[in-house]
């Protein structure tokens, strides 16, 4: 098995020793310099003491450590009024040491077990729990919430964001608008403890590319593969020529849960990895064989076709960390081209598909469905799906049901790496009667919403695409 230094050796990326930062307590709060835009409160207590507490729950005298440095101040955002409270430890290990006792109280591990949803943000180093009673008292709101808590220890710190009130109004503004608070608040106090710790560059960043669909699939089943793509502004190397990126922190997650040794291992012994390094970049290339894909090189160790959630890091030497998420779709799929009423430009009563795609860059699919609808885009309630008529059944080409889920075509088996295409299908755009009668026009002109789902029975997993169309009425 080869190892992660090994195998970036193997790239001729040869790493070097990884600075820690300067830890031991934070000793220089000072209102002048740390105190919020537009915070009205600030109070700080530079002598190391066991009276700071972080203010989380459940979480008694005995379970802080030892001494200990504080902060707290004020954040206004939106019409929030933020608490802020950062506890900064000795060492980073006595910080974490904390956060594990924290994070093992029996209250948070109910919390995590009986109480998920109420838990938005749950990392290794960070949570954000909501709870309490919506105040408008409308308890129907799937985004309902009292309080909102982050909770996080972050380079020999703890922290809590907390809301003291709202500033106007006595309605809670809506969740969006709150994480979107608490993030900002939480960007600003990373910044300051890193200014607090002499760390003044500015962190990595790292993504996929492509990492939207249909790109991400389309490039899988080509044979193209995808990019993490590593960028430092400070650059990569120093001027002697060593790493300042610490590629031993280089992580990947699915699903939350771990997938680094995995993903580099997989990568390695499959023979489908390759990197280039520039003075600001790194672009590590993943190309596998897509008839592989959910096999021996399943890098993203995915178990059942759906939408799942990558997760990505990196540091630098100085101890700035960059991450990122994707939520990437692994299955069957369909795309369509251009939907033409061919009634506008031939005559014809026939809606013509200008491409249809069926493409599989999951799992083997052995049964899947095919539907196809209209639907009027000025009333959505007003649909037909079509299905193609059955041989000796007396009736011509195709049925369209009004306001029913009838599938086109089932028993579709996709395997691993199907990629089929189809060019310029007709469909009839008449009710289809019994033969020998007259045929009556289905859909009038107007606005219509072409609408093509895939539904893989096995796993649950669907995909589907629509595409805008114009019909026109014959003469």
């Amino acid at each position: 098995m080869k190892t992660w230094i090994g195998i970036f050796l193997g790239l001729l990326i040869f790493l070097s020793p990884t600075t820690i930062f300067a830890s031991g307590h934070i000793t220089t709060w000072s209102e002048e310099t740390d105190s919020p835009p537009s915070g009205e409160y600030f109070h700080a207590n530079n002598e190391p003491t066991k009276f700071c507490d972080p203010g989380f729950y459940a979480m008694g005298p005995d379970d802080l450590g030892g001494l200990r440095t504080c902060m707290i101040a004020t954040w206004p955002c939106d019409k929030f009024w933020l608490s802020i409270d950062i506890v900064s430890y000795a060492t980073e290990a006595e910080a974490q040491a904390v956060w594990n006792t924290f994070i093992s109280k029996r209250s948070m591990q109910d919390l995590f077990t009986y109480h998920s949803d109420y838990v938005m943000v749950s990392e290794s180093n960070r949570l954000l729990i909501k709870g309490g009673k919506y105040l408008d008292h409308n308890q129907n709101c799937d985004n309902c919430y009292g309080y909102l808590d982050l909770f996080a220890v972050y380079r020999g710190c703890l922290i809590k964001i907390g809301r003291t009130r709202i500033s106007s109004g006595i309605e809670t503004p809506p969740l969006g608008v709150a994480q979107s608070c608490w993030q900002e608040a939480y960007t600003y106090i990373k910044a300051l403890i890193d200014r607090k710790r002499g760390l003044t560059g500015t962190p990595p960043t790292i993504t996929l590319e492509p990492s939207t669909y249909p790109e991400f699939q389309i490039n899988i089943l080509e044979e193209k593969g995808f990019t993490i793509k590593i960028r430092d502004e400070d650059g990569v190397k120093d001027s002697q020529g060593n790493w300042k990126l610490n590629l031993t922190t280089l992580a990947f997650t699915t699903d939350g849960i771990d997938n680094s040794m995995n993903f580099i291992d997989t990568a390695a012994n499959q023979g489908i990895i390759s990197a280039s390094v520039d003075e600001k970049e790194v672009r590590i290339n993943i190309k596998p064989d897509p008839k592989l894909f959910m096999l021996r090189q399943n890098v993203f160790n995915i178990l059942q076709n759906g939408e799942h959630t990558i997760g990505l890091q990196i540091c630098d030497t100085d101890g700035h960390c960059g991450k990122s998420e994707y939520t990437l779709y692994f299955g069957p799929f369909v795309l369509v081209g251009s939907v033409t009423d061919l009634r506008c430009t031939q005559g014809k009563e026939q809606l013509d598909l200008g491409r249809i795609v069926l493409g599989n860059m999951g799992h083997a699919s052995p049964l899947t469905s095919l539907y196809m609808a209209l639907i009027n885009a000025d009333n959505p309630d007003e649909y037909w799906c079509i299905a193609e008529a059955k041989a000796g059944d007396g009736w011509e080409d195709f049925f369209w049901f009004e306001g029913a889920m009838v599938s086109f075509v089932d028993g579709i088996s996709l395997p691993e790496a199907a990629f089929i295409t189809a060019e310029h299908l007709p469909l009839n755009l008449h009710f289809s009667v019994a033969k020998g009668q007259n045929k009556i026009e289905r859909f009038p002109a107007g606005n219509y919403r072409f609408v093509a789902l895939l539904m893989d029975y096995t796993s649950g997993a669907d995909k589907w695409d629509i595409k805008d169309v114009k019909t026109c009425s014959l003469p």
